[in-house]
């Protein structure tokens, strides 16, 4: 898995005293502010897993995010972020950035580069915003992929005319992911499929339900072309996160390499 430790400043910042510095859990959240302006994470399950919270069990994970959910409802009287929301069946999804302020505050008190958030390339460059539970399914597939000892990114560089969801990658294969929610419309999309098998010789995709990924697979089955695929779907990286074989449990569905 992939972790990062935020640069500590306390109790004094190098410029000036920060915004921050009053409230008695200062750390934590100069912790949440460097994780969404550093490491640009958009949810608090990402920056609970960055930050090496205890999520261990349902009981440890709700407790967790409890606190990261604190600093941020903080950051956000600040105006130092913003927390849309992003509502995917059973799930809600607080997506997180920096405000304009925040973005000001963070370089003139810390001097340190600040990236585009997750959440910020969804919305420059996927029109985010509109769509917003395509960006909810998006940066909860991130959180399971990295969970799982992925690096992911949301919206890397456009490849060959085509401009992936997501990028993922281990010590082993480097896969373009494209996100859907249902297989219908999924199915409609072939010429993406066709610019995605000559990228990488793999169909891979994500739905929301085990279902929707169900009625993929068996598509796929029926067409020739497609000889490699890999699906997975939120339903089923969900239900099965923090499982020990979890990291094995990535594709609900696979067939060749």
């Amino acid at each position: 898995m992939v972790f990062f430790e935020p640069v500590k400043l306390w109790p004094e910042a190098p410029f000036h005293t920060p915004i921050l510095d009053r409230y008695k859990n200062r750390e934590m959240l100069y912790d949440v502010l460097y994780c969404i302006a550093v490491g640009g994470l958009s949810t608090r399950a990402d920056i609970a897993r960055a930050l090496r919270m205890d999520l261990s069990s349902i009981e440890a994970k709700t407790a967790s995010l409890r606190k990261v959910a604190r600093a941020c409802k903080t950051l956000v009287n600040e105006n130092l972020i913003t927390q849309d929301l992003g509502k995917l069946w059973w799930i809600t999804i607080y997506m997180l950035r920096l405000t304009p302020f925040g973005e000001e505050y963070w370089q003139n008190t810390y001097r340190l580069k600040k990236v585009n958030s997750d959440w910020d390339k969804l919305i420059k460059l996927h029109n985010g915003k509109r769509y917003m539970e395509h960006s909810a399914a998006v940066l909860l597939f991130v959180h399971h992929a990295r969970l799982r000892g992925w690096n992911a990114e949301v919206m890397p560089e456009p490849e060959e005319n085509m401009q992936p969801d997501v990028e993922i990658e281990n010590d082993k294969d480097i896969l373009y992911v494209e996100i859907e929610r249902k297989a219908s419309r999924a199915w409609e999309k072939k010429d993406r499929w066709k610019k995605q098998r000559l990228l990488q010789s793999t169909l891979t995709i994500c739905m929301v339900s085990d279902v929707g990924a169900k009625n993929v697979a068996r598509r796929i089955d029926g067409a020739p072309e497609y000889e490699c695929y890999k699906i997975a779907s939120l339903q089923h990286l969900t239900t099965t996160a923090y499982q020990p074989d979890q990291e094995e449990n990535m594709w609900l569905y696979q067939r060749g390499r």
